[in-house]
């Protein structure tokens, strides 16, 4: 009887299928994966991880993207703290740095701005570098600041520089030009069609203002919606405007 009972056990074993062999089988049906508790994913789960990828991408784009501006703003801020540098230490700061006026120096030029970097200027046949910076000529009513030492509202109530955009292309503005500015018209005054003054300030930036140097050497940001009148006050420096603090 053991005889009889040990050779049974031997056959059930041998008749058993392999747990490997199982496996290899299940696997080969497509229906599980090696391991006999996966399986692959289907048509539906993968669509919805695409469509869950696209919607993550889609919130996160704006923020990328306004921190890049606000990075190009802070670069134009820089553009014009050097410019502040520049004139407290008695050199000019829109003439051009050497001789050749074609010549692309990055500091003059605003990194929001993708206009055209080279103008041709009135009959010159050649192109010359633009420049994006402006010297404040005053409100269209009184003059701007002339030197430091003229300056009597106080140097950090005096706009010295600010920012023209290449919307629309202004052919004066070349860095070997001295381009100048008026306060007379808010930051991106525009003409009823639409279309910019080119005789006033304005930028690019999403922020909807301009970036300013003022005479001390800081360096502001001006919203469009700046009161007028203080604006006035800012651009000149023996107006004896108040500025309410600015």
């Amino acid at each position: 009887m053991r005889r009889a009972r040990l050779s049974e056990t031997i056959v059930l074993r041998l008749t058993e299928p392999s747990p490997t062999a199982d496996r290899t089988d299940i696997s080969m049906n497509g229906v599980r994966g090696t391991w006999g508790n996966r399986r692959a994913a289907t048509m539906i789960e993968t669509l919805v991880v695409i469509a869950i990828i696209g919607v993550l991408l889609a919130l996160l784009s704006p923020a990328i993207l306004s921190s890049r501006q606000r990075a190009l703003t802070m670069q134009c801020k820089g553009n014009l703290h050097q410019f502040g540098i520049a004139s407290h230490h008695g050199r000019p700061i829109v003439m051009p740095l050497d001789a050749n006026c074609a010549t692309l120096v990055s500091t003059y030029r605003c990194p929001s701005d993708s206009g055209s970097a080279l103008i041709a200027v009135s009959d010159n046949p050649e192109l010359q570098a633009r420049t994006n910076y402006a010297g404040v000529t005053g409100d269209g009513r009184l003059p701007g600041m002339g030197s430091h030492d003229s300056v009597t509202d106080g140097l950090s109530n005096t706009l010295e520089l600010g920012e023209q955009d290449s919307q629309p292309v202004d052919p004066l503005k070349s860095r070997c030009g001295n381009p100048t500015a008026s306060c007379e018209r808010p930051p991106n005054a525009r003409r009823p069609d639409g279309t910019k003054f080119t005789d006033g300030f304005r930028s690019v930036h999403p922020e909807n203002g301009v970036n300013f140097l003022l005479a001390d050497g800081a360096v502001r940001f001006i919203s469009d919606g700046i009161d007028l009148t203080l604006y006035h006050a800012l651009s000149t420096g023996q107006g004896g405007e108040s500025t309410g603090g600015f």
